[in-house]
């Protein structure tokens, strides 16, 4: 389990005291393997700054390995928490090598950058995921790519539009039995009630994504403030206060 200190342990002393060179390509993807892992040990803990330290140092070694490569997957997780982190130049930057890579690398590589784009409300963000949801065939990053162009429709009030890329989007998640991203769908369907005007509706919906949020502390936060958001609007100021404070 990722949450393990015993795996934690393991991977820290094998990438600090083992490793001192790569000279075959099997060596080279064990290590990049390790240093994902580690990070991903860090994630578990919402610790993103430790994970991209691990990662950052991992490629920053492999460049004196007798035998290099691109460690596509190593630069793909590193561009994906510099992107949350805000460090948008940075994961642009190491994405361009990875753009014009067989698919399906280039294709997460231009989801990410879709993804970057979409935060700053570029309008050309939506050819790039549309791209991707039509390219993309792992549930969990066509899944991501319809929830990002949903999202996109829903700004600009394309209601109908908005619920049916949500909705594939939970299908796809529901038989990928990924939890978190049936939350993310739930609440952007919770999203497209509430601007109709739907807003019993758009309670339960809320509701539903809350559950299904888990302990994911970062999605919760979202619901809570949507749902916060919901009740205001009611005017229901006591259940607002209570999602607010909880969030």
């Amino acid at each position: 389990p990722v949450g393990d200190d015993g795996w934690e342990r393991e991977l820290v002393h094998f990438l600090s005291e083992a490793v001192t060179d790569a000279v075959n390509y099997d060596e080279l993807a064990m290590i990049e393997m390790a240093g994902v892992c580690l990070a991903q040990v860090h994630l578990e803990r919402n610790d993103r700054e430790a994970a991209r330290t691990v990662l950052v140092d991992l490629l920053e070694r492999a460049r004196a390995f007798q035998v290099r490569g691109p460690m596509q997957e190593a630069v793909l997780m590193l561009a994906r928490i510099e992107m949350d982190l805000g460090h948008h130049d940075d994961a642009e930057r190491r994405l361009r090598a990875l753009r014009f890579d067989p698919r399906p690398t280039s294709d997460r590589a231009r989801l990410i950058i879709g993804t970057i784009a979409a935060s700053r409300q570029e309008p050309w963000c939506e050819n790039i995921l549309d791209e991707c949801v039509s390219n993309l065939t792992e549930p969990a990053d066509r899944c991501e790519a319809l929830l990002l162009l949903a999202e996109r429709k829903l700004l600009r009030d394309q209601h109908n539009k908005a619920e049916a890329m949500f909705d594939q989007a939970l299908q796809i998640a529901r038989a990928a039995n990924l939890s978190l991203l049936q939350a993310r769908a739930t609440l952007g369907v919770g999203d497209v009630q509430r601007s109709r005007g739907m807003l019993a509706e758009a309670a339960e919906t809320y509701q539903s994504a809350r559950k299904l949020a888990g302990e994911d502390t970062e999605l919760l936060q979202r619901v809570l403030i949507r749902r916060g958001d919901l009740f205001r609007s009611q005017g229901n100021l006591d259940r607002a206060r209570e999602d607010y404070q909880r969030a």
